[in-house]
């Protein structure tokens, strides 16, 4: 049974782990087609090439600091709101 469990719960944690990386990339594309500078700005992040801490402590800041609501952009702020709350719910796990 904890074999079978144990199964179960690593599915689970790399299906949730693919689900952000995707809505992370959603972001990074929105980014990069309606808002250059900002992506530019935040050092044009990737998810495998040109990540890593270099880009990702711009990107945490960015999105944990709300910048995008000051690009008025309602659907990247629904995104950048929506992954927060999964990141946040997420990481409690």
């Amino acid at each position: 049974m904890t074999q079978e469990l144990s199964k179960l719960v690593f599915v689970i944690i790399t299906f949730m782990v693919v689900i952000g990386f995707a809505w992370l990339k959603v972001i990074f594309i929105r980014l990069e087609k309606f808002h250059p500078a900002t992506y530019l700005k935040i050092g044009s992040p990737g998810l495998i090439f040109n990540g890593g801490v270099k880009t990702g402590f711009p990107v945490i800041r960015f999105l944990v600091g709300r910048q995008y609501v000051a690009l008025k952009d309602t659907s990247l702020s629904k995104w950048c709101d929506l992954y927060l709350c999964y990141l946040f719910y997420t990481l409690q796990y």
